[in-house]
């Protein structure tokens, strides 16, 4: 008899993709055994939903904007349906009382954190697979602590793509560019970009961008004057192979960094939300990125320090890769 794995999680413009997506590794990895997975959640992404229905997911779509009683109602009625054996919360917005609601119910329950944003906890596992979680003084009633970098999820075609990677030619000339800042809307970052692509190093580059939650119209409006040869990608269904054919990635500082990492794949970042510093920070630190990210007030000046290594990777791609293997 198969086992149940129920996940609660989100994913909209304003919330972005992460939740879902990292939650992704864990239904994949769950389902490989033979066991179901039933996500419930608000997913209005059109690419994250046009993901989902190539996984063996079934999904229960909520239509609420916020938290509700009802939408609680509606994941116990699922749980009691399926027989579940675990329960996944990812996001913010998830109380101690929910969790509680949830144990109290005598369901096991995973809980994903990022910040310690609650006074306390009420889980069987926490996990949180953050730069600097073991400095998380966490309290409640929590049975285990999966804390710190060994514990990041990795989807399937990530790990998939390892072995490529690994055989992958080294190219010190960069003539392939991937630019991903995560599946929300960024407009509202894209002033930190403007510079970057009035440039001319991006001359005989081909460029790919993830489209994530923006516009194709607002994609467009910024790379105007960008002299890359463009290509604005509306769904990403396979980042992984985006990555193996990209020579260097600008990426948001979130998961996607962890699994450039895993490809050995060299990156630099942007910082579009608070929460991406301390990632971004280690990263530099430990020579897993370039020494240059884009922060929220950069300009031409700051955009302008890329340019050595869009123009070639040199002994940086040497350091990079070793301190990669390092990590993995």
């Amino acid at each position: 008899m198969s086992e149940v794995l129920v996940i609660r999680a989100d994913a909209t413009p304003d919330i972005g993709a992460g939740h879902v997506m990292r939650c992704l590794a864990l239904a994949q990895a769950w389902a490989s055994n033979g066991n179901s997975v039933i996500l419930v959640g608000r997913i209005t992404i059109p690419w994250v939903c046009e993901r989902l229905r190539t996984e063996q997911i079934d999904v229960e779509f909520l239509e609420e904007e916020i938290e509700t009683t009802q939408n609680f109602q509606h994941l116990f009625a699922v749980m009691e349906k399926y027989t579940v054996d675990w329960v996944v919360f990812d996001g913010y917005h998830f109380t101690y009382a929910d969790q509680k609601s949830v144990c109290d119910a005598g369901y096991k329950l995973l809980v994903i954190d990022d910040c310690n944003h609650l006074p306390e906890y009420c889980c069987d596992i926490l996990l949180n697979q953050n730069v600097g979680a073991e400095r998380y003084s966490y309290q409640g009633s929590i049975g285990h602590k999966l804390l710190g970098i060994e514990y990041i999820l990795l989807r399937q075609e990530v790990l998939n793509a390892i072995p490529i990677a690994m055989q992958k030619q080294t190219e010190l000339q960069v003539r392939n560019v991937l630019l991903t800042l995560g599946g929300g809307d960024m407009e509202h970052r894209f002033d930190m970009l403007r510079d970057l692509f009035k440039l001319p190093m991006w001359s005989g580059v081909s460029l790919r961008v993830v489209a994530g939650g923006t516009s194709l119209a607002a994609w467009d409006d910024l790379l105007q004057r960008c002299s890359a040869q463009v290509e604005v990608i509306k769904y990403a269904s396979d980042m992984a192979e985006l990555m193996l054919w990209a020579d260097f990635t600008i990426t948001a500082g979130g998961s996607t960094c962890w699994e450039l990492c895993a490809l050995q794949s060299p990156f630099s970042t942007i910082v579009v939300a608070e929460n991406q510093r301390d990632v971004v920070n280690y990263l530099e630190r430990h020579s897993l990125s370039t020494p240059v990210s884009l922060l929220p007030d950069v300009g031409l000046q700051q955009a302008a320090k890329l340019c050595p290594y869009l123009k070639g990777l040199g002994q940086f791609y040497e350091k990079i890769v070793s301190a990669m293997a390092a990590v993995n």
